[in-house]
């Protein structure tokens, strides 16, 4: 039996991350602390994954970023490959998107710092921060047809 097609993602105060079969509603995998956030009293805050399914970045209450690589496996078995630890900024990550491009290859996230960031995959480091909202960055969008070194 292969990993099912439509795949749901959710996340949880509780420290678990569920993936779902969309289709059924059957729970297939659950990762929970210290796997998922592996901070004590963290909550996942907010949760993304690419198009094809092979990265999942899980953001947390502390201003950290959780990046992994979703390996192949059996419908209740995937294998996380963890990829980077990012602390991505001083307050709340209120969200985080990977890059609908270049399978991935950058995430933002908006922050409750009033601050954006973009992150290049590859090496986990940040781009670019973007300042200048007086509040809270409370949400975020990434056209990437373009690379982001050419801005």
């Amino acid at each position: 039996m292969s990993q099912p097609s439509v795949i749901l993602a959710t996340a949880s105060c509780d420290h678990t991350i569920r993936f779902w079969e969309a289709k059924s509603g059957r729970c297939y995998r659950t990762i929970q602390y210290p796997e998922s956030v592996p901070e004590v009293d963290t909550a996942v805050r907010f949760l993304t994954v690419i198009w094809d399914g092979s990265l999942v970045v899980a953001a947390n209450n502390h201003g950290t970023c959780y990046v992994w690589r979703l390996l192949g496996g059996t419908p209740t078995m995937t294998n996380f490959e963890p990829l980077h630890k990012l602390q991505a900024d001083d307050g709340y990550i209120l969200k985080c998107l990977l890059s609908p491009e270049y399978y991935g290859a950058y995430l933002i996230t908006a922050s409750s710092d009033t601050t954006a960031r973009l992150w290049s995959m590859s090496t986990g480091e940040d781009i670019r921060v973007y300042e200048g909202h007086p509040k809270a960055t409370v949400c975020c969008a990434l056209n990437d047809g373009a690379e982001p070194s050419s801005y």
